[in-house]
């Protein structure tokens, strides 16, 4: 009998890795901007959790390979992700005094 196992990986290109790294070097840039020249902080602390958050999924789904993976690991991400935006919420609720 054999015991070979049927896993499948995909090789991803290195310059898919490359264009991920300059695209999280771009956005870093831009929140950088965001943080120097937006000068109300409501706006701001919006738009960099919008762009952490984008910078969070690019690393997720590719450098934890995740696009490439089952799609059982990508509903794991479901309940953590949606609690981050629940404590986003809360903390934005607080620091607008509403």
């Amino acid at each position: 009998m054999s015991t070979e196992s049927k896993h499948v990986t995909k090789h991803i290109p290195a310059k898919t890795y490359v264009g991920v790294f300059a695209l999280l070097f771009v956005v870093t840039g831009v929140e950088v901007g965001v943080s120097q020249y937006i000068s109300d902080k409501t706006i701001a602390v919006i738009l960099l959790l919008a762009l952490a958050a984008a910078k969070a999924l690019l690393v997720m789904m590719f450098f934890m390979h995740l696009k490439y993976d089952t799609k059982t690991y990508s509903l794991f991400l479901l309940f953590p992700l949606f609690m981050a935006v629940l404590l986003a919420v809360i903390v934005l609720i607080g620091a607008a005094g509403i």
